[in-house]
């Protein structure tokens, strides 16, 4: 199966040969967590002990103040650190293009869990849109960062990649005012929530001010490690170059 060149969650190769997929689907909000429960069910079984060092790292910065915590912190640095070489070993062998979604993200979970099972957030991000678009879904993942206003500079820890399902039919993906009250996420490092909800969340866990700080929301394509995709854009590329 080789995808066809653009965005994963336009409707693909992948999509015409699954007999479910629906490109309007709206399951409720009720059916949409008991899928996104489901299919993060299925995840943290394949993946039981996920170390994510850039979480270890959000967990430090936030504890780094606190004195009861004092002790734990040294310990978590070197973890941090162990899990970060982890992590560069893992995309040393999974960073390459692939002529399929599939051999993707099987190699990406066998890497993972050779790894240690360490991954952060796009890794299980990847996996989870895998999941969800194999039951027919228009999935999205979303990346969020959190920029200081003063500096225009990202926000230390500020940022994180999650998946999105349920959107209203005229929902925009890097718009959350938009996805309407059936939209479900699905979070690696915590679980399925209502869409509104899971905004609110990662406000609070990641230290978003609005006096301070604004968001900024980007999708994240699945296909952007597949040889059709790479190859559409360079051929985009050369022609441009032509062109001028």
């Amino acid at each position: 199966m080789i995808v066809t060149p653009g965005i994963f969650t336009n409707r693909t190769t992948l999509d015409k040969k699954n007999p479910h997929f629906n490109p309007s689907f709206s399951g409720g909000l009720k059916k949409n967590l008991r899928i996104g429960e489901a299919v993060l069910r299925e995840f943290n079984s394949e993946f039981p002990k996920i170390n994510s060092p850039f979480r270890i790292g959000l967990s430090i910065e936030l504890k780094k103040d606190v004195p009861k915590y004092q002790q734990l912190i040294p310990r978590l640095l070197n973890l941090e650190t162990e899990k970060w070489r982890n992590i560069d070993t893992m995309r040393l062998q999974v960073n390459r293009f692939y002529l399929t979604l599939d051999s993707y993200i099987k190699n990406l979970s066998s890497e993972i869990i050779k790894n240690n099972y360490s991954a952060n957030c796009d890794e299980c991000g990847d996996i989870l849109q895998y999941k969800v678009l194999k039951k027919g879904i228009p999935t999205h993942n979303i990346s969020f960062r959190i920029m200081e206003k003063n500096t225009g500079k990202k926000k230390e820890y500020g940022s994180h990649v999650f998946t999105v399902f349920g959107l209203k039919k005229n929902g925009v993906a890097t718009n959350p005012k938009t996805w309407g009250p059936e939209a479900v996420v699905v979070d690696a490092w915590d679980k399925t929530m209502p869409a509104f909800d899971a905004i609110s969340t990662f406000k609070q866990r990641f230290g978003f001010n609005p006096d301070r700080h604004t968001m900024i929301y980007e999708e994240v394509p699945l296909d952007k490690a597949l040889v059709s995709n790479v190859k559409n854009k360079f051929n985009a590329f050369i022609s441009d170059v032509i062109c001028y």
